[in-house]
């Protein structure tokens, strides 16, 4: 694992714990799944639901991702993956997806 996915699944790591605090104790999965999509949203993410799962409909980085694809892509893959490893209470799971007006990576039904 590189140096690069190793801090981006930290960040999913850290965005994670804000939001388990937003959510507080025994969170149900639909509070676990808000406060996720809060967390995401502040990172510039803009989640919208659809019937698979979670849609980010923004690139953060959509500026660099244009120039280095295959980095930025498996950045936000990698900050995904953190985010759902410690939130081990949603059924879904990070997936690359790329298409054109949204993030390449989706959040998918397990």
């Amino acid at each position: 694992m590189t140096a690069s996915s190793r801090a981006a699944r930290e960040r999913g790591r850290e965005l994670a714990g804000l939001a388990l605090q937003e959510a507080g104790d025994n969170p149900s999965v639909a509070a676990l799944l808000a406060a996720a999509r809060a967390a995401l949203d502040e990172e510039g993410y803009q989640t919208r639901s659809d019937p698979a799962g979670l849609t980010l409909a923004n690139c953060p980085f959509h500026a660099l991702a244009a120039e280095h694809t295959e980095l930025i892509c498996g950045m936000n893959l990698a900050i995904m993956e953190g985010l759902l490893d410690r939130l081990g209470g949603l059924d879904l799971a990070a997936v690359l997806d790329p298409a054109e007006g949204r993030c390449c990576v989706r959040l998918a039904g397990a």
